[in-house]
């Protein structure tokens, strides 16, 4: 499981992040309530992420905080 990612937001595109972490450019699910606080493509970020594995996929969806994801967890 994936459960933190630290790196350089790469781009921002309708509710979906690009972390660069080690050279792998991970997209990731963002609520519409983190974009606003998200800094601007170039800088460094840091996201809390839930992995989910699905029949149609599997996906990484990113938090603010802890807090967040184990909201998440629970609606889930």
């Amino acid at each position: 499981m994936i459960g933190r990612l630290r790196g350089e937001l790469l781009d921002l595109q309708g509710g979906m992040a690009v972390v660069d972490a080690g050279g792998v450019g991970y997209e990731v699910s963002i609520p519409e309530s983190l974009l606003g606080t998200l800094p601007a493509p170039g800088s460094s970020v840091e996201l809390w992420t839930r992995q989910v594995f699905r029949e149609d996929g599997v996906f990484l969806y990113g938090f603010g905080d802890a807090a967040e994801r184990r909201l998440f967890d629970l609606l889930v």
